[in-house]
């Protein structure tokens, strides 16, 4: 990660570990909200196969994104490939549109999903979250022609096209405090199943912004055509997700986690 990713992200460490507790089920039931043993399926399933399936989105470096040898690489890919180890399991990974990742947890094709996933109050509706295992920052991109200069208010984009990645947290934010407030028509809301042809579609003169994490922002700079103009108007929390009832499941995440942040493997992870 770029030095001032890793450095925003290790300050905010100690708001990250008020997260991790230690998980308090035990075995394949937790209590439902009637004090009822409840038993978690998802649980059952993966510990009869030994195997954990994971959906990711792998168009959005550093978090996760497919190498030159076709191999899936990232900071989601470590952290959950290292908590399938430290649960005996095996891990197969699935590269699949962000916005397919729910209806795959849906139809048990997939037990968790981990790909730069935002907590908030709307997927929370209908997806169980494990705890927060990093603390985002946000950023606009222009392309590197573009006369546009810094953007410190959402007022700013008014007048702008603005591409974001369907169904993303940036999606609803957009909606939500563009759209639906008019400073955005309908129409300037351009809305991608994959970063890569939201930037290309930036660098192309198509849209004027996408909106992204810094993380991914930072990489797209370096390969060249991009630059940053805005950041800081909508922080992250990132959390794994998995469908209502996964108590066992997510239980047994969040003990993970919470090692990997005793052990200091998960501020490696970020470091790296």
């Amino acid at each position: 990660m770029q030095a001032r990713t890793r450095r925003l992200l290790l300050d905010d460490l100690g708001l990250v570990l008020e997260h991790l507790a230690p998980p308090r089920l035990d075995g394949l039931h937790a209590l439902d909200a009637r004090g009822e043993v409840e038993e978690d399926p998802v649980w059952a399933r993966v510990q009869a196969e030994g195997k954990l399936e994971v959906g990711t989105s792998a168009d959005y470096p550093p978090f996760e994104y497919v190498t030159a040898d076709r191999e899936l690489a990232g900071l989601d890919i470590a952290i959950i490939e290292e908590i399938a180890g430290r649960l005996g399991l095996e891990v197969q990974i699935h590269d699949m549109a962000f916005d397919g990742l729910g209806s795959a947890l849906q139809v048990n094709q997939i037990d968790v999903a981990i790909s730069a996933i935002s907590v908030n109050d709307e997927r929370q509706q209908h997806l169980a979250f494990s705890n927060v295992y990093y603390v985002g920052v946000d950023a606009l991109l222009a392309a590197a022609t573009s006369p546009l200069g810094p953007i410190f208010n959402l007022e700013q984009l008014s007048g702008l096209r603005l591409g974001v990645q369907n169904e993303s947290v940036y999606d609803s934010w957009a909606q939500s405090n563009l759209v639906d407030a008019g400073l955005m028509p309908a129409r300037d809301l351009l809305k991608y199943q994959r970063m890569d042809d939201a930037l290309v579609d930036l660098v192309a003169g198509r849209i004027d912004l996408v909106a992204l994490d810094l993380g991914p922002a930072e990489t797209a700079v370096a390969l060249g055509g991009v630059k940053i103009v805005a950041q800081d108007l909508n922080s992250q929390r990132y959390a794994i997700a998995a469908l209502p009832g996964s108590d066992k499941l997510l239980a047994d995440i969040n003990q993970a986690l919470f090692e990997m942040q005793g052990d200091g493997t998960l501020t490696q992870f970020i470091i790296e």
